[in-house]
């Protein structure tokens, strides 16, 4: 499983929920090289904010700073407003963890 390092997490409200959206770089490790993927989200941040996944996409987007990924506002809240997390992914699916050590189970 391919995973970002910790990205500092940002609310854009002009997105929907269930898009992600990181600067290509961060992107490339996790070996997304186009500009929009879509993929199913899973949240592993803790107990209460795991959910069950929903479809969504990662757009990949020079104008986000490197090392940020920006989420919607509910996405923020449903996050349990995390500052900081990572970004895994397998096949089709991105997993939001808090650490990258959550990101292996």
């Amino acid at each position: 499983m391919r995973r970002t390092h910790m990205l500092a997490v940002f609310v854009n409200s002009r997105l929907e929920t269930g898009i992600l959206v990181m600067h290509p770089n961060d992107g490339f490790d996790l070996g997304l090289m186009h500009d929009r993927y879509s993929v199913t989200v899973h949240m592993k941040l803790d107990k209460k904010a795991a959910r069950d996944p929903f479809p969504g996409a990662v757009q990949l987007n020079n104008s986000c700073r490197s090392g940020t990924l920006e989420v919607s506002q509910k996405q923020w809240e449903l996050m349990h407003k995390q500052e900081q997390v990572v970004l895994a992914i397998k096949d089709t699916d991105v997993f939001i963890v808090a650490d990258s050590g959550g990101a292996t189970s």
